[in-house]
């Protein structure tokens, strides 16, 4: 009885870090796409705004805005890609 119940409980407490593992693991994956996802979306917003009103200057600060978060995004992802782990 006792090793049938130590058996589950090791089984138990594998099986939640193996699915915690999976789960980080898919999110770092997904992660970026996501991000992206984002990212072509904001842009299409931008396009329609600006294509709505051309000479609008929330129009033109939005797009701005966005520029700069979007390099800024990328130069932030070129510096993690270039990490070395100790």
């Amino acid at each position: 009885m006792q090793l049938g119940k130590f058996v589950q409980e090791h089984t138990n407490s594998e099986l939640k870090a193996l699915t915690s593992s999976i789960q980080a693991s898919m999110l770092r994956m997904l992660g970026p796409l996501a991000g992206l996802y984002l990212q072509h979306q904001l842009c299409s917003l931008a396009v329609l705004a600006t294509n709505e009103e051309p000479r609008a200057v929330t129009t033109d600060a939005f797009a701005n805005s966005l520029n700069t978060v979007i390099d800024r995004q990328g130069k932030r992802n070129a510096l993690l890609g270039m990490h070395v782990p100790k």
